[in-house]
């Protein structure tokens, strides 16, 4: 949440630049478009494994006993896997980092790619 009202802040400050319009009232629509526009936020499992390719990290999801996570894993340069982080994925699809909060900083990157409040879309 703290990310949207930062950029509704900045989106604002743009417009009262550009137009001069009431500070207050342009913060409200900025704000209001921002979380219809977040609401919906749907990211497909190929989008989170780009990105983490993006950070040097392999991201696999993985579904069973009724749980699904995704795990980032990178490889050591004698071909060893070691494990990164994970991110664990609510029934509702929203996508939260793991409980123990052990990640590092690849792992960190692609958090902060992902929209906040994005859902996964699990076919």
């Amino acid at each position: 949440m703290k990310k949207v009202f930062k950029e509704a802040h900045k989106m604002t400050r743009e417009m009262v630049k550009k137009y001069g319009v009431d500070y207050q009232a342009q913060f409200g629509l900025c704000l209001s478009y921002l979380l219809n526009k977040e609401e919906k936020n749907e990211m497909k499992p190929e989008e989170i494994k780009q990105i983490a390719k993006e950070n040097g990290l392999e991201a696999v999801l993985w579904q069973k006993y009724g749980l699904t996570k995704i795990y980032f894993n990178s490889y050591t340069g004698a071909g060893y896997r070691r494990n990164e982080g994970q991110f664990d994925i609510l029934e509702d699809g929203t996508i939260m980092v793991n409980k123990q909060k052990k990640y590092t900083r690849n792992v960190r990157n692609v958090w902060d790619a992902i929209p906040e409040g994005a859902k996964l879309e699990i076919a």
